[in-house]
């Protein structure tokens, strides 16, 4: 079992499984609200850029972040409409165009992709082995549409995907 850790970076909470980094290579953070930017009723660690914040706000949280977690490449990320919709990002790409969906599958090293969640289930899928990932945004709608189950059925689909860790 891989226990998350707390930590606090430039006044941003941030939890991590050094469990699963150091057995499996995989890299996983958990984010709170603190710590960020933006104001109002989006302070101050918002991180979305389609609810209506400032998008000034949003990126200056988004470089803190990847900052603090030494990371080069760009965030990837979707638009999340509560759906079963699996996206496969199978190249890094610049364009911010974001897609829409609510799982996000890659096997590409150190690329960082995130799903954001406030009452909703988030969940990483991945297969160890063939060092394949998939942030999971569940919510009701998408957890009635079997979003984790039509993302485990992808994985195993396309890439014959046995055994699979959660988190």
């Amino acid at each position: 079992m891989c226990l998350l850790k707390e930590n606090v970076f430039e006044n941003i909470l941030i939890y991590n499984a050094p469990g699963l980094l150091k057995k499996y290579g995989i890299d996983i953070y958990f984010t709170s609200r603190l710590g960020g930017y933006s104001t109002g009723g989006f302070s101050s660690l918002n991180l979305a850029f389609r609810v209506g914040d400032k998008l000034e706000s949003v990126n200056k949280n988004r470089n803190k972040l990847k900052k603090i977690l030494n990371m080069e490449k760009p965030i990837h990320t979707l638009k999340q409409t509560h759906s079963e919709k699996i996206i496969y990002l199978n190249r890094f790409t610049e364009d911010y165009n974001i897609p829409q969906a609510d799982a996000l599958i890659t096997n590409l090293e150190n690329i960082p992709i995130m799903v954001m969640g406030a009452d909703c289930n988030l969940i990483l899928a991945a297969d160890v082995d063939k060092k394949i990932i998939a942030a999971i945004h569940a919510g009701w709608k998408g957890t009635k549409n079997k979003i984790l189950e039509k993302t485990i059925k992808f994985l195993k689909n396309n890439f014959n995907s046995k055994k699979l860790l959660f988190y």
